[in-house]
């Protein structure tokens, strides 16, 4: 297999061959999150009341929206900086990059727990935990695949 895989790189041109290889890793992780979805949607219509499917729709585009601030484009400013940098600086703005992403993340997990308590206080919303919330909480984080990405 690994002969294969050789024989059809060494057709490519040498950039090209890696743009291809890191352009299939970055499909993979989205087709795995599409796929995560894909199979548990049937499971969470079926074990979700309309009300309750109707707070997760809500949550979920919510989500979407909160997604686009927990990267800040930081694959974006990685990939334009990383250019000019050799090697070990390269690692080191990774590592950064990291740190302050999962710092990050973390406050506006506090600060998103704290807005849904709120508002689930404030509207009378009712849930209960169990199947609802670890459902709630698996569609919430398959959605997030493209955070593997950034890294």
């Amino acid at each position: 297999m690994n002969k294969i895989k050789e024989f059809f790189l060494s057709l490519l041109p040498s950039g090209l061959s890696s743009l291809i290889l890191n352009s299939g890793y970055f499909f993979a992780t989205s087709v795995v999150g599409i796929l995560i979805s894909f199979v548990s949607f049937p499971l969470f219509v079926v074990l979700l009341s309309k009300e309750d499917f109707g707070i997760l729709a809500f949550f979920t585009a919510l989500n979407n929206i909160v997604a686009q601030f927990s990267i800040l484009s930081l694959t974006n400013y990685y990939i334009v900086r990383s250019r000019e940098l050799a090697a070990s600086e390269k690692r080191q703005l990774l590592l950064n990059l990291v740190i302050f992403n999962f710092f990050w993340n973390l406050l506006l997990m506090a600060v998103g727990m704290v807005i849904v308590y709120l508002y689930f206080l404030i509207s009378g919303t009712t849930i209960s935990y169990f199947p609802n919330v670890p459902i709630m909480f698996l569609i919430l984080i398959s959605s997030r695949h493209d955070l593997v990405q950034t890294c």
